[in-house]
């Protein structure tokens, strides 16, 4: 996982699929962008939506896409855990790449996100988004890049 400002975006450059994103960030306005998919090389993909926030969720895992998470408007606050902290059988939607979950462990971090940061969740993360953090709506885009396959 990890949790920055876009300001310090390119220092991700390097990673698997940062290069395509960074690049996609700088040539577009994404706060100005209408919800829907956004296709990027080498299989990324990038939804904007605007959404409710809520007070409770489940944690969602994925296998073969990592989440890069920005928020353009409004807050929300995700919270993370290490999959490894999951100690009970979920289904998992192979077709969607989704699993959801619910656990309680003392390792939970939770983050908040405002307009000008991110957040990068792996196979190995757990995540529980959109959780009300001072707004009621938020407008987020959610970059996926393809990922080996993890364990889950």
């Amino acid at each position: 996982m990890i949790f920055d400002t876009l300001s310090n975006l390119q220092k991700y450059r390097n990673l698997p699929g940062m290069e395509e994103i960074l690049s996609f960030v700088q040539n577009h306005s994404l706060d100005e962008m209408k919800a829907g998919r956004y296709t990027l090389p080498h299989g990324i993909w990038c939804t904007i939506s605007d959404s409710k926030t809520k007070t409770a969720g489940s944690y969602e895992v994925h296998r073969k896409y990592a989440d890069v998470q920005i928020v353009l408007a409004g807050s929300e606050r995700i919270d993370w855990l290490p999959l490894e902290d999951n100690h009970s059988n979920f289904s998992f939607s192979v077709e969607d790449d989704i699993g959801f979950f619910d656990a309680e462990s003392d390792r939970t971090l939770s983050l908040s996100l405002l307009p000008g940061t991110f957040a990068v969740f792996y196979p190995e993360d757990a995540h529980k988004p959109l959780l009300y953090f001072r707004h009621e709506q938020v407008k987020k885009a959610v970059f996926k890049i393809p990922v080996l396959e993890g364990k889950t």
